[in-house]
């Protein structure tokens, strides 16, 4: 995950995201949050992860990049939700050694515990993809990078082509 091509949301390129990052929290008390979102685009699915290093009070900075290929095989919500949070997942763990041992990553899930939405069915088995990897975990309302941050990149770049 890592070695692809990541840009700032200004559209900016990030020619090392690692070394960027892990600038980024050893200069104060930032935390690594990581989301991933997708969207189908005509017969296939697109999936964009962000980085966003968040300096609490001060606002953070942002960084993405889009799976290789889009992937037409994704046919379920729960194949969508996986996809997701394993490209978190991977984002994550690969993130982790450029990292202090103390910096928190949290990866953030587009799943809803609210019984009346269709990806609840799943909630459990993302989050235990994500702590049994040893990451902290949030999921909607509270998973702004994979709602609002990964959306928006998505989106932006669904407008750009």
């Amino acid at each position: 995950m890592l070695d692809r091509r990541w840009k700032t949301l200004s559209g900016e390129a990030v020619e090392d995201v690692a070394t960027e990052v892990s600038g980024l929290v050893e200069t104060g008390e930032r935390v690594v949050h990581i989301g991933t979102d997708a969207q189908k685009i005509e017969q296939r699915v697109e999936f964009v992860t962000c980085i966003v290093v968040l300096n609490p009070g001060k606002g953070g900075l942002v960084f993405y990049t889009r799976a290789p290929r889009s992937m037409r095989d994704v046919k379920t919500l729960r194949q969508k939700l996986f996809t997701e949070a394993w490209l978190s997942v991977e984002t994550a763990m690969q993130l982790n050694p450029h990292l202090p041992d103390d910096a928190p990553i949290v990866v953030h899930l587009d799943v809803n515990p609210d019984q009346r939405w269709a990806s609840s069915r799943h909630i459990h088995e993302v989050v235990g993809l994500v702590v049994g990897q040893g990451f902290e975990v949030l999921f909607k309302p509270d998973a702004w990078a994979a709602s609002h941050a990964a959306d928006h990149a998505l989106k932006r770049r669904a407008l750009t082509r």
